[in-house]
């Protein structure tokens, strides 16, 4: 496997997570992942059912930030811990969530539909009095509102969530028949600077695939997307990194050769770009959130073993986030002579193992 990162985490912060943080860093650390990036739920006006808790996926962030920095302190030497949140969008509630995505020094935001005009897909009545597919049209037209009307956010998370849960669930599903509108989403993504997220979660749920299906992702690169994260949406540590290797043969199949770290940093940005693909750096920069770039003085290079250049390293200084852009490749890289080597993170080959 080559993925060092989890970009998608849930613990007991969330409402339905079942994992310690503590436990989950600790089976982190046992995989050899190199970034964890926590991602709590934050759902607002969220419709309750019956046995639900009044401030169900209401984060309290700022006891979820006091334990995530505790977590740092301690075990920050082995592992990065990244501040994440998953904001559940929906058009009702874009200024709550403009509130809240800048309350935060947010490492990285996911913006995720978990509810669709009231309604959660998770539920039978989502569907009820209509045809699976027009539910999932209603679905899939409800994102691209939530897109165009809301934009603090990094990735869009589990485009097709809404198949994991449908009364015959992907069985029946084909991305050409909503083709149209999950076209005009990615190209509305990429053209605003926005990534897609990976999710793995699906394989769990019971579709053996991501969420989005390989035909969106295929669809998404066609497009020009190369921004991707990649995350397990593990809510217990047992399914941290699961199906990643799967999923990485499959994104280089596609053509995939980076995924993306966000990290907010203050002081410098580093941009990689293959030496042979300058179109990545575009891609690159595409996602980061700043007021200000400027070219420091100092390029550096990495190199394979065999002494071939890899990537051209440039560094940045800016007041915003940090992307680390990780390869895919299983060529193992090795520094040269590092400047502001505290911000560099290469993709290496990872031992870290499906569960």
């Amino acid at each position: 496997m080559a993925i060092y990162a989890d970009m998608h985490v849930h613990t007991t912060f969330s409402s339905d997570g079942k994992g310690s943080m503590d436990e989950m860093i600790q089976k982190a650390l046992s995989l050899g992942l190199r970034h964890i990036c926590f991602t709590e739920h934050n759902d607002f006006d969220y419709p309750r059912h019956e046995g639900d808790p009044e401030n169900i996926f209401l984060l309290n962030v700022d006891s979820y930030l006091y334990e995530l920095l505790t977590k740092r302190e301690k075990y920050g030497d082995r592992i990065k811990i990244l501040f994440g949140i998953e904001l559940g969008v929906d058009p009702a509630i874009v200024q709550k969530n403009i509130t809240l995505s800048q309350s935060h020094d947010f490492d990285f935001i996911i913006a995720s539909s978990h509810v669709c005009h009231g309604r959660d897909p998770y539920y039978p009545d989502f569907y009820e009095g209509r045809s699976e597919k027009e539910a999932y049209r209603e679905y899939f037209e409800s994102e691209l509102e939530n897109v165009q009307k809301f934009s603090n956010f990094d990735v869009y998370g589990h485009l097709d969530y809404v198949v994991r849960y449908g009364p015959t669930q992907n069985r029946n599903y084909r991305y050409a028949d909503y083709g149209e509108i999950i076209d005009e989403i990615l190209r509305f993504l990429i053209k605003n600077n926005k990534g897609l997220e990976v999710n793995t979660g699906g394989f769990r749920c019971g579709i053996g695939s991501t969420n989005p299906c390989i035909d969106i992702i295929k669809r998404y690169h066609e497009l020009g997307g190369r921004v991707i994260t990649i995350g397990s949406d593990a809510h217990e540590p047992k399914y941290l990194t699961d199906q990643f290797s799967a999923t990485c043969e499959m994104l280089q199949k596609i053509g995939f050769k980076y995924y993306a770290v966000y990290e907010k940093d203050s002081r410098n940005i580093l941009n990689w770009t293959r030496s042979y693909d300058r179109s990545a750096a575009k891609h690159i920069f595409s996602v980061i959130k700043y007021d200000s770039l400027s070219r420091c003085d100092r390029p550096d290079r990495f190199v394979k073993d065999d002494a071939d250049p890899v990537f051209s390293v440039l560094f940045y200084r800016a007041g915003c986030s940090l992307v680390r852009i990780a390869y895919l490749g299983d060529a193992v890289a090795r520094r040269g002579q590092i400047f502001h080597s505290h911000i560099i993170c290469l993709l290496y080959t990872s031992d870290a193992a499906d569960e």
